[in-house]
């Protein structure tokens, strides 16, 4: 996951031709594994008395209820998106780019890498304009990539290059409704294998912060609607007695990380009495999962401390056949 910083551009593509995004699955019961499993080291109590709480009729709307020593806790689970449109707009974007990757890998220029540049949102007015797109796209990256490497200086030695050489271009064949950038970068400390390659990235959303808090306060309050996960949580702990855990997941590495997550929630949630007990972010980018304290009632900015939990050692608790384990 990234760090302190957002990268500026997402959905990269390298030319082996696979693409740097997750296929996304339903994680909820196993993001919720992953933090029981915390909770049951942390307090040292074995999970007890595990209930689905949407199938039971009666009972408050949120998703798991289970029992730790004498207290209750309550789970609510949401995957969260730095932007609204993310999932549809990744999905423009590897409609567009696989087949424009195929055709360009092997046949550019084999000094320096090429990376085009696209924005964040690549869809075309018709659907049935894709691949005559995809063919104009191509022709345009192989004539601009000649014209740049034609001028770039014969010699990229550290002597004459000692900070490397990079030029673009930016332009857009006819009837393609955005602007296209295709950037060559010559580096003499880049190993030989690096010539030639093909790199395609869009930019980030501008406002993205701005976007992601508004995203956020969505999922957690219902757009005022109050059925967003805060007031089913809340319920819980009224009807219930439980303690509240929050927890979200990202399967995002390019654009969040814990601390912009972080942020954008103590801007919505200190101060409210709906506010979860606790909040916990689960990374589902790669294995093992990675889970962060991201704030509670009574530690609203937690150290960055992270934990571990390996894939294979997870269970989905929505599962009907999961069964809840014994006490000792």
């Amino acid at each position: 996951m990234a760090g302190g910083h957002v990268n500026h551009y997402i959905g990269r593509t390298f030319s082996t031709g696979t693409f740097q995004m997750t296929n996304r699955q339903r994680n909820e019961g196993r993001a919720c594994d992953a933090v029981l499993q915390h909770l049951e080291q942390q307090t040292g109590h074995t999970r007890l008395d595990l209930k689905v709480l949407e199938r039971l009729p009666g009972m408050p709307p949120a998703e798991l209820l289970v029992t730790l020593g004498d207290q209750r806790y309550a789970f609510e689970h949401t995957l969260i998106q730095p932007f609204r449109k993310q999932i549809e707009w990744d999905r423009d974007f590897r409609s567009l780019t696989g087949p424009i990757h195929q055709a360009v890998d092997g046949r550019l220029p084999s000094r320096g890498t090429f990376t085009l540049l696209l924005p964040p949102n690549v869809r075309l007015q018709r659907p049935q304009d894709l691949p005559a797109a995809q063919r104009a796209i191509t022709e345009w990256i192989l004539e601009r990539a000649q014209e740049l490497a034609a001028r770039a200086p014969l010699n990229s030695g550290r002597s004459y290059l000692p900070h490397g050489h990079r030029q673009e271009i930016e332009g857009a064949p006819p009837d393609i409704p955005f602007s296209l950038k295709l950037v060559h970068d010559i580096q003499w400390a880049r190993p030989p294998r690096h010539n030639g390659r093909f790199f395609i990235t869009r930019y980030a959303p501008d406002q993205l912060e701005d976007l992601r808090q508004s995203n956020l306060e969505i999922s957690l309050f219902g757009g005022g609607t109050n059925r967003g996960k805060c007031p089913k949580l809340f319920q819980c702990k009224q009807q219930l007695g439980a303690k509240t855990v929050l927890v979200l997941e990202t399967d995002d590495f390019v654009l969040s990380n814990h601390v912009v997550i972080r942020e954008a929630l103590q801007r919505i949630l200190v101060g409210r009495a709906d506010t979860p007990d606790l909040v916990v972010l689960v990374d589902t980018t790669g294995d093992p999962w990675t889970l962060w304290h991201l704030m509670s009632q009574d530690n609203p900015d937690p150290d960055d401390q992270h934990y571990d939990f390996p894939v294979d050692q997870i269970q989905d608790l929505m599962d009907v056949s999961y069964t809840s384990r014994a006490s000792p």
